[in-house]
């Protein structure tokens, strides 16, 4: 019942992955949709499993581009 409730809830979520290159600047690489989650806190899971657990830090960090 869980999941069909985050199911009407729209609370599923994904990520997309992109990749920058000089020529074309940001693009999409990869994505992945469907994540239900099991926790307060979808970024953080999402987080975990794009990049693998404790492999990623809870703060964005601003990229400079030269």
């Amino acid at each position: 019942m869980k999941l069909y409730d985050q199911y009407l809830r729209g609370e599923v979520y994904g990520y997309i992955e992109e990749i920058f290159s000089e020529e074309h600047g940001w693009e999409e690489a990869d994505s992945v949709w469907g994540y239900y989650t099991e926790t307060v806190d979808p970024l953080m899971e999402l987080a975990d499993e794009a990049f693998g657990k404790g492999k990623h830090t809870d703060k964005l960090e601003m990229l400079k581009i030269v």
